[in-house]
């Protein structure tokens, strides 16, 4: 979570994420990632999440859930990815 803090001070404007959606590629700049992580990471805190519980992510390897894992983490949260073609 420091780490995040500080590329989206020290690199605000940069991309920080790639992504293709729709066939269509789209960038996510450090300050953009730090915001939505902040708002995850509260959503998370006002459903309940706590320090040292484990979050269980069922998701394919987009985006989102590298957000929700970063907004669980500086919660204080354990996040498991379980990818949903695991068998």
């Amino acid at each position: 979570p420091q780490l995040l803090c500080d590329n989206a001070r020290d690199f605000a404007a940069a991309p920080a994420l790639k992504s293709k959606r729709a066939g269509i590629w789209r960038a996510q700049t450090w300050r953009w990632v730090y915001a939505e992580v902040r708002l995850l990471a509260r959503g998370l805190a006002a459903l309940g999440l706590r320090r040292s519980e484990v979050l269980a992510l069922i998701s394919e390897n987009v985006e989102e859930l590298f957000l929700l894992e970063l907004a669980a983490q500086s919660i204080g949260a354990i996040t498991v990815n379980i990818y949903s073609d695991a068998s």
